[in-house]
């Protein structure tokens, strides 16, 4: 014995699915909407980001390579070269996109001259033999160079 199961079937429901086919359609549409005006906004702001960090960036570069750059580097005597090793010890981390900026991108060995002058380059080995002075006494300059 199997038990038939008759649907009743509106004479309405192609209207009604037609309706609300309409209505998911009109749904659909707002949501996209939404999400485009979203878009847009994101998009905005998005844009007023990357012109304040554009900003900060020209202004950073321009403190860098002209301002401290001027001021320590390249190291020109003994004295100064003490007087800089106190002040990275003062304030290591602010020193650090300094010297980034100076050895980028050939490091330490092409631009070992934008650190220290050619003379107390001479004076120096790191060891301190064969009558130089040691330049390894200097820890604070050489873990800013060399992160060691």
């Amino acid at each position: 014995m199997s038990i038939i199961k008759k649907q009743f079937v509106s004479p309405l429901a192609p209207q009604n699915a037609i309706l609300q086919t309409d209505e998911n359609k009109k749904s659909e549409m707002a949501r996209i909407e939404d999400i485009e005006k979203n878009i847009k906004l994101l998009n905005d702001k998005f844009d007023t980001c990357i012109n304040v960090l554009t900003k900060i960036e020209i202004k950073l570069d321009t403190l860098l390579t002209q301002d401290w750059k001027k001021i320590y580097f390249p190291i020109q005597n003994e004295a100064d070269l003490h007087k800089v090793e106190k002040k990275i010890g003062e304030d290591f981390a602010s020193f650090i996109p300094i010297m980034e900026r100076i050895l980028f991108p050939s490091g330490v060995v092409k631009n070992l001259c934008r650190v220290l002058s050619e003379e107390l380059i001479m004076n120096y080995n790191f060891e301190g033999i064969k009558g130089k002075m040691a330049f390894k006494s200097f820890e604070n300059i050489n873990k800013l160079m060399y992160g060691k």
